[in-house]
């Protein structure tokens, strides 16, 4: 995702630099520029600065950490090397939690909470593919003025990345975390398209009573969604994500890496336990999806079905 949004805000007038500690993704970009797939059947080429290093990159006014959550503690050391004092730095990340990790890590910063809109995966070093484009929303982590909101998001939409400011951020936040909650640990368990959990009625039905667990526990905490039925703008969002979209988690675990599980559906069970509302849902996808991740080495096969019958 930071690649796509350099990819966007390289257009721009403005100085763009991607930090990524991947080196031969960051090579590949350097010598060839990067290859950008999508949305839909636009292809092209972009030529960005990009780096390994921040020594590289020297100060900057603006900051957007788009990297996995856990690892947001090393990521956002990062941001505080470069960031100037009274710099804005943006969490533009998945689940709950990740804008008061980069706050505590920036407290010379004005931080902000980014509800991203768009999702991609990675194809390979120098390679993206950007699936999902819309606006993206974002609100002060804590009260500022709605003036200085209105003139960042204004600065991020004419640089390339539409952007629209809220002042009930959180709403924004819990609503994402509900779209994702109710599809990403399913489809990626069961290897599908965000699209089949709308499609298959037993998806769908999981699905919903994880997106009610979510709403109840955003409600207990004084949280209200913006949507008057919030399943139904769930499954909205899993239709228009088209018919080939994995979710991260998807990519995640057949790359046989970490997920975000702990700060999407994990992050719901344990307000709801702060606040005494049950999630039996949400913890069932947080305890399988943790299952997959700690069981690569033991990964059963039909090879080994057919070695065992014989």
């Amino acid at each position: 995702m930071g690649s796509i949004y350099a990819s966007l805000l390289s257009q721009s007038p403005h100085e763009v630099w991607l930090i990524d500690i991947w080196p031969e993704h960051i090579e590949a970009i350097r010598q060839h520029g990067l290859r950008v797939d999508g949305p839909g059947d636009r292809r092209q080429v972009v030529t960005l600065n990009a780096t390994t290093s921040t020594a590289d990159v020297g100060p900057v006014d603006l900051a957007i950490l788009a990297v996995k959550s856990f690892e947001t503690d090393s990521a956002a050391a990062s941001v505080r090397q470069v960031l100037i004092d009274r710099g804005v730095a943006i969490s533009m990340q998945n689940g709950l939690g990740s804008g008061e990790c980069l706050a505590a890590a920036v407290p010379h910063a004005r931080v902000a909470i980014g509800v991203p809109g768009h999702g991609g995966t990675l194809l390979g070093p120098g390679h993206v593919a950007h699936r999902v484009a819309a606006p993206t929303h974002i609100g002060w982590l804590t009260e500022r003025t709605p003036d200085e909101l209105a003139e960042l998001a204004a600065l991020l939409t004419d640089a390339g990345l539409e952007t629209r400011p809220t002042g009930d951020v959180q709403s924004m936040l819990w609503a994402h975390v509900a779209v994702v909650a109710g599809v990403n640990a399913i489809d990626a368990l069961c290897r599908i398209p965000n699209i089949e959990v709308a499609r298959v009625p037993e998806a769908a039905g999981l699905s919903e009573l994880a997106i009610r667990e979510v709403v109840a526990v955003a409600e207990a905490s004084g949280v209200q969604l913006p949507w008057p039925d919030p399943v139904a703008a769930c499954r909205a969002v899993y239709v228009a994500n088209g018919e080939d979209h994995l979710s991260s988690m998807t990519v995640d675990l057949l790359r046989e890496r970490l997920t975000e599980i702990d700060v999407l559906n994990g992050a719901v069970v344990e307000h709801g336990r702060r606040l005494g509302i049950a999630t039996p849902i949400n913890t069932a996808l947080s305890l399988a999806v943790k299952t997959v991740e700690r069981t690569s080495e033991r990964r059963a096969s039909l090879q080994d079905l057919e070695g065992k019958g014989r």
